[in-house]
């Protein structure tokens, strides 16, 4: 069922749906979202699914579903480490461990080439793959999940570098 097509009101089965948004983050840590209350798009974010979602679970009857993935653009910042990634991505699951139900980590998609023109290179992508590995392996959460798409990302068609096509990203859910 479409979401948009629900008739408003809590009487329709419409709202058993499991879908309810996609919200796109670029970063495991930015503060591209910045309010009073939070300085991060993360915590931004997580406040809001709060609020919104999780205050009205009569309708939803769960938390949300969070998929995330980081790591592709967050290589770019200028002077990164793997450290410093290993620690925004911790932030990242702390900020949303309470807000949703499952959290689904997408592992990095690998790049088109091993090119060093990019720094988005095999190595340094194996690298942060690594860093959330070792965070998920170390984690007591029976909430969060992990699918390595690396080694299944490098013989299939790339947009650019580092996305993939679109049919890629469909198929994600579908296997």
């Amino acid at each position: 069922t479409d979401f948009l097509d629900c008739p408003i009101g809590n009487g329709s089965s419409c709202y058993d749906a499991s879908y309810g948004g996609y919200v796109s983050m670029e970063f495991a840590k930015d503060a591209e979202i910045q309010t009073e209350e939070y300085n991060t798009s993360q915590e931004n974010i997580a406040s809001r699914f709060d609020r919104v979602w999780n205050k009205r679970l009569d309708v939803w009857k769960n938390k949300p579903i969070c998929v995330f993935s980081a790591g592709n653009h967050d290589i770019l910042v200028e002077n990164i480490t793997t450290a410093a990634y290993e620690n925004n991505v911790r932030f990242l699951l702390k900020t949303f461990q309470n807000v949703c139900e499952h959290i689904v980590w997408l592992g990095n998609t690998a790049p088109l080439r091993d090119d060093t023109e990019y720094k988005q290179t095999v190595e340094s992508m194996r690298d942060f793959e690594a860093a959330v590995q070792r965070i998920l392996s170390s984690s007591t959460s029976d909430v969060i999940s992990y699918v390595n798409v690396f080694d299944a990302s490098m013989s299939y068609f790339h947009n650019d570098h580092i996305h993939m096509r679109d049919d890629w990203y469909r198929s994600l859910g579908n296997d």
